[in-house]
């Protein structure tokens, strides 16, 4: 399974969008200091990610395999019937604008820095999404996350990780023992096709 790597993603913070999103009510002290926090973003962020092109190689009620790898979940492999190829993934919005989380004491400064990196991990969500549908003529995709389907546990993140081999190494993320991505905008999961032939 080749890996597609992507390092270098576009994305778009706006102000207004951000404004709306996360209800700040055109306040101005807020905006300002929003204003502010989003030129420092956008001159380190590098959101990456990563995805292969899988087989399904078996289905069955309450599991699938692919890569060699079986993952556990009858929800899963209800929502992948008539579906021939998969896309593990990971996305990120990177270590650098994660770095300058640290370097935030403000509390208010630190929940409008948050949702900056969430709309840059939203940009880059919707590139890699696109990029699928762009490269296998689909008009749609969806996705499942390790933990967000019953029956499909976050211990499986460690499998969808497996997949990939280094991959701090080549996105910069990595998984903790307890299962938790750092940086902690990262999202883990499968994309395929949801037109059933």
């Amino acid at each position: 399974m080749e890996k597609k790597i992507f390092t270098e993603i576009p994305f778009v913070i706006d102000l207004e969008v951000l404004n709306e999103k996360m209800k700040l009510r055109n306040n101005k002290r807020m905006l300002e200091t929003l204003e502010e926090l989003i030129e420092q973003a956008e001159a380190v962020a590098r959101p990456k990610a990563i995805y292969i092109e899988a087989s399904i190689e078996e289905l069955k009620e309450d599991y699938i395999i692919i890569g060699g790898t079986q993952f556990n979940s009858k929800n899963l492999a209800e929502n992948v019937k008539g579906v021939d190829i998969v896309f593990p993934y990971i996305i990120t919005s990177g270590v650098e604008v994660e770095a300058l989380t640290k370097e935030i004491d403000d509390l208010l400064d630190q929940f409008l820095f948050d949702g900056i990196k969430t709309e840059i991990l939203l940009c880059a969500t919707d590139f890699i999404s696109q990029d699928i549908k762009n490269k296998y003529g689909y008009e749609e995709i969806t996705y499942e996350i390790p933990g967000s389907l019953e029956g499909w546990d976050m211990l499986e993140q460690k499998k969808l990780f497996a997949l990939f081999g280094d991959v701090e190494g080549d996105i910069g993320v990595k998984l903790s023992d307890s299962n938790i991505m750092y940086p902690g905008k990262s999202v883990s999961g499968i994309y395929f096709s949801n037109i059933k032939w």
